[in-house]
């Protein structure tokens, strides 16, 4: 199956599933928000008494229960249980800091019900993944093992929280390659200003 087909078999699940689920039927922001939702699962490595452990970082992603006018997602970082780890980092190496915080978000731009599906379909083929604008909330990131055990926390109110499909032969997509999901993407977390965050997720379930 090539990127192609992949992104078009991938569009029409999230359309059904967004079509059921959303807050207002037929809104682009609606849409889009219900095309990220899910259960993601995001891969790395612990060292837990000298020995290399495969674990999983847990990220949520919903409708926001905040009553808005505007259709808003809810993206949650689950706080990784690290009492045995004396670090942790990602499958290139990289320091993998422990993350807690909930952020909500929303598609930028107007909002036409009567071309919305037409929309979300150029979009996603356009760009091969959405982007959205940070409404509110931040993160909270501790090095695992790391003294002192203060973490450091970084608002994201208007930053941006994009999501790219994992393309054939990506890095997010060999990084992957060992767990079977529906859909696999690279989301990427940044900041007006500071350092951005950048996971691969897989799905695990829908929401």
């Amino acid at each position: 199956m090539n990127y192609t087909t992949l992104l078009f078999v991938l569009l029409a699940g999230s359309l059904a599933s967004a079509e059921a689920a959303s807050q207002e039927p037929g809104d682009l922001r609606a849409l889009a928000v219900n095309w990220v939702r899910g259960q993601y699962a995001s891969p790395l490595v612990c060292d837990i008494n000298g020995e290399p452990t495969r674990g999983l970082r847990r990220v949520l992603i919903t409708p926001s229960p905040s009553a808005s006018r505007i259709p808003l997602g809810r993206l949650i970082f689950v706080e990784m249980k690290t009492n045995d780890a004396s670090r942790c980092f990602t499958d290139l190496g990289e320091t993998a800091p422990n993350l807690r915080g909930t952020l909500q978000f929303r598609l930028p731009g107007a909002a036409r019900p009567d071309t919305a599906l037409r929309d979300l379909k150029a979009l996603l083929k356009r760009n091969k993944g959405l982007e959205f604008h940070v409404v509110s909330g931040a993160v909270s990131s501790q090095i695992v093992g790391a003294e002192p055990a203060t973490p450091k926390r970084t608002d994201y109110t208007g930053g941006r929280l994009r999501f790219d499909l994992a393309g054939e032969g990506s890095d997010t997509n060999r990084i992957l390659a060992d767990f079977a999901s529906p859909r696999k993407l690279r989301m990427t977390l940044a900041p007006r200003e500071g350092p951005e965050i950048s996971l691969p997720l897989f799905l695990v379930k829908l929401r």
